[in-house]
């Protein structure tokens, strides 16, 4: 007489999670449910308390479930025997709590033990049949993804049953990002120093120079179109990417940096500017007109009076810093309004002579300011 391979097709399993499969082959190919309710067997098509050394235990999909001691028959619960020698072990998963319907009366006799554990085992409680709804929340509330042990020393005929429900887990809310927490510079009289961007997250308005404003001012904004701020007296720095404020020296230009900033009026420079960051041939530095007509790239040797020419040329215009590698070094230019920017915006328009050669460029828009 041939033996019939055990499957699935003989297993009426719980319907378990959408997509899910109910029943599986163990590495035995026996059969088994996967989704027993409570800490029932999946052997035994859930009709008996599973007893393993770490059997899980399963919430329906409101997340109740009810935990019953080895032995117990649902089809006649006054027949349930503990099994002797028993060491069954249900692993939580979560925090849970219990309701008046509980049943210890399998703890009246000695022959049973109910031991609840954290899931690091630093505690441990034992139950008995007089403890309380409220004591037995009390010792479940300290044992999230803790575990259930039940040990016998003899058969006894009797069972416990704990409904088990679950209790949220308290989560500390991350602060939604406020302007509270940004230390922002003083702006125009009137004006809010911070404010919330689409995705509300805060920035200062205000910062200095080319400063970032998500950063509260404290590192050097990189984007596509950054404005130049400049203070009450239209002044401001500016600062290639990657400047450290508190340690200069440490500043490193980042690798494929591609950064503009946008120029509003005509500005020029003073001897304590720095180009230091253009002596290798990993950074570029471009100076161009709001029009997109002139477009001039200096170098570290560019001279006060080249520069400022330059500036002279491009009123409204922006300053494009581009990397190919990092490269730790930096760059600060102290950008002033120029107050006579209605005549030097004249300037262009003259194209011969002396006066054109002491400015420094020519009738081809390809200057070098060296």
């Amino acid at each position: 007489m041939s033996t019939t391979t055990p499957t699935c097709l003989t297993f009426d399993c719980p319907v378990g999670p959408a997509g899910q499969p109910t029943c599986t082959l163990d590495n035995s190919t026996k059969p088994f449910c996967n989704y027993c309710p409570g800490n029932m067997d999946g052997y035994t098509s859930c009709q008996t308390v599973a007893c393993t050394a770490g059997t899980p235990f399963h919430v329906d999909n409101n997340g109740d479930g009810t935990w019953y001691s080895a032995g117990y028959n649902p089809i006649l619960p006054r027949d349930s025997t503990i099994p002797a020698n028993s060491n069954c072990v249900y692993n939580l998963k979560g925090t849970f709590q219990t309701d008046s319907t509980l049943n210890l009366t399998c703890l009246i006799s000695t022959n049973v033990k109910l031991t609840f554990s954290s899931s690091d085992g630093s505690l441990s409680q034992s139950v008995s049949s007089s403890t309380s709804v409220r004591s037995l929340n009390s010792v479940l509330s300290k044992i999230p993804d803790g575990s259930i042990t039940l040990t016998s020393t003899a058969s006894d005929q009797s069972f416990c049953s704990i409904p088990l429900s679950p209790v949220p887990r308290t989560t500390t809310p991350t602060p939604a990002p406020t302007c509270l927490t940004f230390d922002c510079p003083v702006g125009p009289a009137g004006q809010p120093t911070c404010t919330l961007d689409n995705s509300t997250k805060p920035f200062c308005k205000y910062c200095p120079g080319n400063m970032d404003g998500y950063t509260s001012c404290q590192t050097v904004a990189c984007t596509s179109g950054t404005p130049f701020q400049v203070d009450s007296s239209g002044n401001g720095n500016w600062y290639s990417a990657g400047y450290n404020l508190n340690s200069p020296r440490s500043s490193i230009v980042p690798t494929n940096a591609n950064c503009v900033y946008n120029l509003n009026g005509t500005f020029q420079t003073d001897s304590t500017f720095s180009l230091a960051c253009l002596t290798s041939t990993n950074v570029n530095l471009i100076f161009s007109s709001s029009d997109g007509s002139f477009s001039q790239s200096v170098s570290s040797a560019t001279s006060v009076r080249s520069l400022n020419t330059l500036l002279s040329m491009l009123p409204d215009g922006t300053i494009t810093l581009t990397s190919t590698a990092s490269d730790q070094s930096f760059c600060i230019i102290p950008l002033n309004k120029d107050s006579s920017s209605a005549v030097l915006d004249e300037i262009p328009e003259k194209k011969n002579g002396f006066f054109s050669w002491l400015m420094g460029y020519s009738e081809s828009s390809n200057l070098r300011f060296d």
